[in-house]
């Protein structure tokens, strides 16, 4: 404001824009001060930051002093437009998660890509795809998020790579995003074959400790094949609601990630051969691997406790892998 005061012809008239502008994005944060699943109104700048400003290196890491870097190169006639166009398009940013954070039934993939709770990398992108995709549904941004969450299940979940690994490709995509979405498509896709993901990935879901590397990952992996089964045909089940996952109504029925045959049934001390010529104990190489975990509420485990693993509410394809283990 006092940019816009020094360079302005009308100040009074620019003044009160730049005013209207940050009312509105005060009433965005005022309306998600209770959600936990939204990023901080510091960090959103960051986002933002990354997503319009001409950025190099990791500038975007402090906004404040970068806009003050891009306002002293600029022409002082220039100064009052560039202002006023940066709060619009910040308050377009905070509009963009209120919107999302509002429809989470409705953009199913941006909510399943959330889900997956690595969203620092993705975010700036996630605010270009929606604000550009002009379609009514949203359709171009509903599959960028899908490539997403493929590219995050794959390689920050599973694969073991690190967690800023791709930031600075996805950040520079994202500054640089003009609504070409079959290009950030392409990228999306690539990405998921980076550092050798498809055999990392595979090396872990057949891990014989994937229980102990992958807990949290794994308890969306299995939400979301849960609802692969239900969908099925002849399926008549209801889908668990992201809100089992995200937004649980109290402790007792948030989804956790649980044993069919646990480590002190009786189970567990039988041989089985899981690779041909080398009996061992069930517990062994069996136990901690995919196979044998089911997603559950933790109320409904409590009251489980050890009995026998066939009768814990689990689906015919858990109950096929422990007896396919135990041939």
């Amino acid at each position: 404001m006092h940019l816009v005061y020094l360079h302005a012809k009308n100040p009074n008239d620019s003044l009160s824009v730049v005013q209207t502008h940050f009312s509105n994005i005060y009433r965005h944060i005022e309306r998600q001060l209770e959600n936990k699943l939204i990023p901080s109104e510091d960090s959103i700048l960051s986002y933002h930051a990354v997503s319009y400003l001409n950025w190099h290196s990791d500038e975007w890491r402090h906004p404040k002093e970068l806009i003050k870097k891009i306002i002293q190169k600029m022409e002082p006639e220039l100064i009052q437009d560039w202002v006023i166009e940066f709060v619009s398009n910040l308050e377009e940013t905070y509009k963009v998660f209120t919107k999302l954070f509002n429809s989470l039934d409705t953009y199913t993939e941006f909510t399943h890509l959330l889900m997956v709770k690595k969203m620092a990398v993705f975010w700036p992108l996630v605010i270009k795809t929606f604000v550009l995709d002009r379609t009514a549904k949203k359709d171009q941004f509903c599959l960028a998020a899908r490539l997403m969450e493929v590219f995050a299940v794959r390689g920050y979940a599973l694969s073991g790579i690190r967690s800023d690994a791709g930031l600075s490709t996805l950040y520079a995509k994202a500054r640089d995003f003009d609504g070409n979405y079959m290009e950030l498509q392409a990228l999306l896709f690539s990405m998921s074959s980076w550092w050798d993901m498809e055999n990392r990935f595979s090396n872990s879901i057949e891990s014989p400790t994937f229980y102990n590397q992958n807990r949290i990952d794994a308890t969306y992996i299995l939400w979301r094949y849960e609802n692969y089964l239900r969908s099925q045909t002849g399926r008549k089940v209801e889908h668990l609601s992201w809100k089992h996952y995200l937004k649980p109504k109290d402790n007792a029925t948030k989804l956790s990630l649980e044993h069919i045959a646990a480590r002190k049934n009786p189970i567990s001390e039988i041989v089985v051969e899981w690779d041909e010529g080398e009996p061992k104990h069930f517990y062994e190489v069996a136990t901690h691997r995919i196979g044998n975990l089911v997603i559950d509420s933790i109320s409904a485990n409590s009251s489980m406790g050890l009995q026998p693993y066939f009768i814990k509410p689990c689906n015919f394809h858990y109950l096929a892998n422990i007896f396919l283990m135990m041939l």
